[in-house]
């Protein structure tokens, strides 16, 4: 299990990865913030904030995230509670635009 966090400097870590496997979080700009609730296991997962001054919130899940999170600048991006990913799947935000995924989504990579 490995996961690599590159340029954190004035970006912050809020809260604490239960597991990991093969997962990069990679920070480009400043100001910006990752929110790890109870929970949150993360598998072949990218995270790469692009931009600055943007928010991602990753709630508790019974299932590992496996996404590609692209993020710019201004950005916000909420994943709610429980949701489902059958495969890796990618996330990209537009500047100053926001993604809101609620609770218990079913997420299929065909």
């Amino acid at each position: 299990m490995n996961l690599s966090i590159t340029n954190s400097e004035n970006n912050e870590i809020v809260g604490e990865f239960v597991s990991f496997e093969n997962s990069t979080i990679r920070f480009s700009g400043t100001g910006n913030i990752l929110f790890i609730d109870k929970g949150v296991n993360l598998k072949r997962t990218n995270i790469y904030f692009n931009g600055s001054n943007s928010i991602l919130y990753l709630s508790e899940s019974y299932k590992p995230y496996t996404v590609n999170l692209y993020i710019n600048n201004n950005n916000i991006i909420f994943f709610g509670k429980n949701n489902y990913f059958n495969g890796v799947v990618n996330f990209i935000s537009s500047e100053s635009k926001n993604i809101f995924i609620g609770e218990g989504g079913f997420f299929l990579v065909v």
